[in-house]
């Protein structure tokens, strides 16, 4: 599982490197949502799951597919974060990321914000992973080449 886990970080990080770039190049906000990325991020591995091993995913696979991506989601939210505020040159203290997250600066918002935005912000890839892993494999036929 970890091979399509790591595909799912790397589509989540090719995507936001071509939305920076766009985003730097057009001088304007990004032209879908991240909600978008993940279903494309989560999609991705799933199909060379299927096509690669032909078989539906085990529910213990499923659930490792979830719990890895959640993680990866986690590395790549804080490593955006961090390098939003590097670029923008905020402090690295909790009044930094309450003007890197668009308040004021209070310390108090920051930590509500960042709370919210993380817990909201992961709440969606382990379920859609395992409903997606479920879902786009259970059709296929039950027995095949153990993968190696």
């Amino acid at each position: 599982m970890l091979r399509y886990v790591l595909a799912f970080a790397a589509t989540k990080v090719a995507v936001a490197g071509a939305l920076l770039i766009y985003v730097l190049n057009v001088d304007g906000d990004a032209p879908v949502s991240s909600m978008v990325i993940t279903i494309i991020a989560i999609s991705l591995p799933i199909a060379w799951f299927a096509k690669a091993v032909n078989r539906p995913m085990r529910s213990i696979e499923r659930g490792r597919f979830a719990i890895g991506n959640t993680v990866a989601e986690l590395i790549f939210t804080v490593a955006l974060g961090l390098t939003t505020t590097w670029l923008t040159g905020a402090s690295f203290d909790w009044e930094g990321v309450g003007h890197v997250l668009g308040g004021k600066g209070d310390p108090q918002d920051a930590k509500i914000a960042f709370l919210f935005g993380i817990t909201f912000g992961l709440l969606p890839v382990p379920f859609l992973s395992h409903l997606f892993g479920w879902f786009w494999t259970k059709d296929l036929p039950k027995t095949s080449v153990v993968e190696g």
